[in-house]
Protein backbone atom coordinates (compact mmCIF):
# COMPACT_ATOMS: atom_id res chain seq x y z
CA UNK A 1 0.00 0.00 0.00
CA UNK A 2 1.28 3.46 -0.92
CA UNK A 3 1.95 5.99 1.85
CA UNK A 4 -0.03 9.22 1.78
CA UNK A 5 1.97 12.29 0.78
CA UNK A 6 1.40 15.55 2.59
CA UNK A 7 1.93 18.39 0.17
CA UNK A 8 3.24 21.81 1.17
CA UNK A 9 1.61 24.35 -1.10
CA UNK A 10 4.43 26.79 -0.31
CA UNK A 11 6.94 24.34 -1.81
CA UNK A 12 7.31 24.81 -5.60
CA UNK A 13 8.16 21.11 -6.15
CA UNK A 14 5.05 19.99 -4.29
CA UNK A 15 2.93 22.44 -6.28
CA UNK A 16 4.30 21.02 -9.54
CA UNK A 17 3.28 17.52 -8.42
CA UNK A 18 -0.18 18.73 -7.44
CA UNK A 19 -0.67 20.57 -10.71
CA UNK A 20 0.09 17.36 -12.62
CA UNK A 21 -2.70 15.61 -10.74
CA UNK A 22 -5.31 18.35 -10.25
CA UNK A 23 -6.75 21.41 -11.94
CA UNK A 24 -5.17 24.65 -10.59
CA UNK A 25 -8.61 26.11 -9.81
CA UNK A 26 -9.41 23.03 -7.72
CA UNK A 27 -6.11 23.35 -5.82
CA UNK A 28 -6.83 27.01 -5.05
CA UNK A 29 -10.35 26.15 -3.88
CA UNK A 30 -9.04 23.48 -1.50
CA UNK A 31 -6.32 25.85 -0.22
CA UNK A 32 -9.02 28.43 0.57
CA UNK A 33 -11.11 25.89 2.46
CA UNK A 34 -8.09 24.72 4.44
CA UNK A 35 -7.11 28.29 5.37
CA UNK A 36 -10.59 28.89 6.81
CA UNK A 37 -10.48 25.63 8.79
CA UNK A 38 -7.02 26.39 10.19
CA UNK A 39 -8.10 29.89 11.19
CA UNK A 40 -11.19 28.52 12.99
CA UNK A 41 -9.04 26.01 14.91
CA UNK A 42 -6.59 28.74 15.91
CA UNK A 43 -9.42 30.96 17.14
CA UNK A 44 -10.97 28.10 19.10
CA UNK A 45 -7.67 27.28 20.80
CA UNK A 46 -7.18 30.89 21.97
CA UNK A 47 -9.95 30.29 24.52
CA UNK A 48 -8.67 26.94 25.74
CA UNK A 49 -6.22 26.08 28.48
CA UNK A 50 -5.03 22.83 30.04
CA UNK A 51 -7.51 21.74 32.67
CA UNK A 52 -4.88 20.13 34.90
CA UNK A 53 -6.93 16.91 34.87
CA UNK A 54 -6.40 13.70 32.95
CA UNK A 55 -8.94 12.59 30.38
CA UNK A 56 -11.33 10.11 32.05
CA UNK A 57 -11.56 8.10 28.82
CA UNK A 58 -7.93 7.70 27.68
CA UNK A 59 -5.90 9.15 30.57
CA UNK A 60 -4.22 11.80 28.41
CA UNK A 61 -2.94 15.04 29.93
CA UNK A 62 -4.06 16.85 26.75
CA UNK A 63 -7.40 17.56 28.43
CA UNK A 64 -8.32 21.18 27.76
CA UNK A 65 -10.96 23.45 29.21
CA UNK A 66 -12.93 26.06 27.34
CA UNK A 67 -15.51 27.79 29.51
CA UNK A 68 -17.23 25.01 31.47
CA UNK A 69 -16.47 22.28 28.90
CA UNK A 70 -13.45 19.99 28.84
CA UNK A 71 -12.22 18.20 25.71
CA UNK A 72 -9.43 15.71 25.14
CA UNK A 73 -7.23 16.59 22.16
CA UNK A 74 -6.08 12.97 21.85
CA UNK A 75 -9.32 10.95 21.86
CA UNK A 76 -11.89 13.79 21.40
CA UNK A 77 -13.73 12.89 24.61
CA UNK A 78 -15.96 15.83 25.52
CA UNK A 79 -17.77 14.67 28.63
CA UNK A 80 -21.18 16.27 29.01
CA UNK A 81 -20.45 19.09 26.57
CA UNK A 82 -20.93 16.98 23.45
Amino acid sequence: MEKCKIYDTNNPDDMKDLELRYNVAHIEKIKGIMEVLVKKEQEKKKHEFRSGDCCPKCGSINYYQSGTCKTCHDCSYAGGCG
